[in-house]
């Protein structure tokens, strides 16, 4: 009860984090793996998406000793954060195998939400028939009655148009991903949407539109999150297709700062194309050559990859084999395979399941609550 307990409690981070560790030696799996999700969250939304990169990434540790369903449930949500701070490359290699693990599972919310955000990831890396493979494997007709399940799909599916360059295609599926995610009240989910949105219809010429869902985003997010790097780097691609260079660099800067200090710097290999694509149109060939040669090792997108190539042109600067960086050798990576087996149907039904169960305890101890303070009362009176 009393590790139930901590679960309702919103605990700020660093005791959070305590509790993690007082879980973990208790060994209690479940409130240990929704406690860290809670944790990482807080972190990432306040600013600090370094450190929730270390929880989820200690999280897959935890997962690697036990197995089955926590590697998994560990393995999906590192990935997907990997994917949050621009780390498309790697963030494909752990949902991957998630993926891979969680094939069995029928009518799973977090199959369904793995298999999409690794199709995503695909779809932003170019990898157009592997993401559309992924995409019909997964139940739509099932997902269309869940509004944020439909806000993922529908994101997922611009994706995967915006990174084979189809901007048109990709708006309108944004725009789709929009309504279905301000029906789900997901507000990180509907930030996200409008800043892709935004990059898309600024690639579609659509420069009015791009500046209302750039100050939509603003107003969902919190200050000096990751997110609002991302939705400054949407403005000066904006910016820079109206001809404001300076306003894009003020822009690019301040969402190059925010990234470093909160250790999003994944999509530093876009930002710098960019600040590339800016020291082209402002004649400075040189500059342009030094960040084109910076930044070609660390494009982790499509988008990227094209930011950069248009400069590279414009400099003089050969685009003969630079490609997509591919993901860093990572070692907890390697140790998950090792120990990864597929998990059953029958586990992600009692996983599910556990949730219910723990309501009505909470019931069942809030009504021994009640008639214990009511015994009480009476006794006072």
């Amino acid at each position: 009860m009393a590790a139930i307990a901590a679960l309702l409690i919103p605990w700020p981070p660093a005791v959070g984090l305590a509790l993690l560790r007082i879980l973990g030696l208790l060994h209690l799996p479940w409130p240990e793996r929704v406690l860290r999700e809670r944790v990482s969250a807080r972190l990432s939304e306040s600013g600090d998406l370094r450190g929730a990169l270390a929880v989820r990434r200690e999280g897959v540790e935890r997962g690697i000793w036990r197995g089955g369903y926590d590697l998994v449930f560990a393995v999906a949500l590192y990935g997907s954060e990997l994917m949050a701070g621009g780390w498309a490359a790697e963030g494909v290699t752990y949902l991957a195998l998630a993926e891979s693990l969680s094939r069995e599972w029928q009518n799973s919310l977090a199959r369904d939400l793995t298999v999409l955000t690794l199709a995503t990831g695909l779809g932003l890396r170019g990898r157009t028939e592997q993401a559309e493979g992924l995409v019909a494997s997964v139940d739509q007709a099932r997902i269309a009655s869940d509004a944020q399940r439909s806000a993922v799909l529908f994101g997922t599916e611009a994706a995967i148009r915006w990174g084979a360059g189809q901007a048109r295609a990709a708006v309108d599926l944004y725009q789709a991903a929009l309504d279905a995610g301000l029906q789900s009240r997901n507000r990180v989910l509907s930030v996200i949407i409008y800043n892709n949105l935004a990059g898309a219809q600024v690639l579609a010429g659509e420069l009015a539109s791009a500046e209302g869902s750039i100050a939509a985003g603003h107003a969902r997010v919190h200050p000096g999150s990751y997110l609002e790097a991302h939705l400054l780097g949407t403005r000066a691609q904006l910016e820079l297709a109206r001809g404001n260079l300076e306003a894009a660099g003020v822009a690019l800067e301040r969402s190059t700062e925010i990234k470093e200090r909160t250790g999003a710097v994944g999509g530093l290999g876009w930002t710098l194309a960019m600040k590339a694509r800016l020291a082209v149109a402002a004649r400075d060939y040189d500059l342009a050559r030094e960040l084109l040669k910076e930044a070609e090792s660390v494009l982790q997108t499509a988008e990227a990859i094209r930011a950069w190539r248009v400069a590279a042109e414009a400099a003089g600067v050969a685009t003969d084999g630079v490609e997509l960086a591919e993901a860093a050798p990572d070692q907890l990576l390697e140790r998950a395979r090792a120990v990864a087996r597929p998990v059953p149907a029958r586990t992600d039904r009692v996983q599910r399941a556990i949730p219910t169960v723990v309501t009505v305890i909470l019931g069942l101890a809030a009504g021994w609550l009640i008639l214990n303070f009511l015994g009480v009362l009476a006794a006072l009176r």
